[in-house]
């Protein structure tokens, strides 16, 4: 089968037209790496962006702490993310630049929200509409409306969220861009499950995995799978007998595959704290899920198996034996195929010549989302 084709596999440059334009075309290039996902580069990219700005372009200064703070959001920063937005926020209003000033109020209003403030986020999004009535953008109108929407199923009123989502979507129509459609669907399938509708919730993730997938975004198909898989597992807590081992069962298809891929994209990132907080925002919530779904399933041998995989994360065996010591002092040099020097982690068994009940999962996993997750070798677990 043909591996999966995403965004992130594909290299992202963007030339300047004149050597005047060298800080906006990184500018560019930062917000393209962090859309696709490939936030270790974003990183790179959006801090000699940011450089660049303060030396030539100041009025360039505020978009890039955007970039920053969502990179920092998704890698499961939120204080750097606000420190990032207050600068963005602060340096659009004393340039003028309302546009990026209604972007840094409302990514705080999300981070509050986040952070289940739903005063403080209202507040902010009260401020951002009072610039978006100066400024009558629509993308950020739908912004703030998809925002209050979140915050109105948290207040435990799904109803009010649903009709405010029908009119996000009816207001982007054929221009929404497949983030906001997934964003939209998910919130949607979060209202659903609130009112206890469960299939319809159900419905409106498999449609946000099916955009994602079709845009190449695979950082957020695993982010959607947990969420699904967690939505199953509510749906069969309320259903008995077989209908709801069979819920149990799609969860686990979702959750377990997105756990071990997100576990295994650490290699694609360089070493420090960003890979650790991007690894664990993206792989705890769907180990939560699918050791949920193993429980409902009563299945012990694949419980005792994703342990035994767990507790053996990390290869300690370097690419390369003939590194220099200093080398080896500072982990080991990049190679080609992996970010971080190291080779993939082996297969863990009771006995190494005999699959293990996760092995099939592992397969899955490296089909589904086009990268290895462990080596073909085994060893014996402890």
């Amino acid at each position: 089968m043909t591996p999966p084709q995403w965004a992130s596999d594909a290299e992202i440059s963007v030339t300047p037209a004149s050597p005047d334009d060298t800080t906006a075309a990184l500018a560019v290039r930062a917000a393209l790496l962090t859309a696709s996902g490939q936030f270790a580069e974003a990183v790179k990219v959006a801090e000699a962006a940011l450089g660049s700005a303060y030396a030539t372009a100041p009025g360039l200064a505020a978009s890039v702490h955007l970039t920053l703070a969502e990179i920092a959001g998704t890698t499961g920063d939120p204080v750097g993310s606000a420190e990032h937005l207050g600068l963005a926020r602060e340096l659009a209003a004393a340039t003028g630049d309302p546009a990026t000033e209604t972007a840094a109020v409302l990514s705080l209003a999300r981070l509050a929200y986040l952070d289940s403030d739903n005063d403080l986020a209202e507040s902010h999004y009260d401020s951002a509409e009072r610039l978006i009535e100066a400024t009558g953008d629509l993308r950020s109108r739908t912004v703030a409306l998809h925002g209050r929407a979140a915050v109105a199923i948290s207040r435990g009123r799904p109803g009010e969220a649903l009709q405010a989502l029908d009119r996000v979507l009816a207001a982007l129509g054929d221009n929404a861009t497949p983030v906001e459609l997934v964003a939209t669907y998910q919130v949607q399938g979060g209202a659903w499950d609130a009112l206890g509708e469960f299939a319809r919730a159900d419905e409106r993730y498999a449609a946000a995995t099916e955009v994602a997938t079709e845009a190449g975004l695979w950082h957020v198909v695993l982010g959607v799978a947990w969420w699904q898989a967690e939505g199953l597992m509510r749906w069969a807590a309320s259903t008995v007998d077989e209908y709801r081992r069979e819920l149990c069962l799609r969860a686990l298809d979702l959750a377990l595959p997105a756990a071990l891929a997100a576990e295994a994209a650490r290699r694609y990132f360089p070493h420090g704290p960003l890979r650790e907080r991007w690894v664990a925002l993206a792989s705890a919530p769907a180990i939560r899920a699918a050791f949920l779904a193993m429980r409902g399933l009563g299945d012990v041998e694949l419980v005792s198996a994703y342990i035994d995989h767990l507790a053996a994360t990390v290869s300690l065996q370097p690419v390369d034996l003939r590194l220099p010591r200093e080398d080896l002092l500072s982990l080991p040099i990049p190679t080609a195929d992996s970010v971080d020097g190291f080779t993939l982690p082996p297969r863990v068994r009771i006995d190494p010549a005999t699959p293990s009940a996760l092995d099939s999962w592992i397969d899955e996993a490296q089909r589904r989302y086009g990268f290895p997750v462990r080596a073909d070798t085994a060893v014996a677990s402890w």
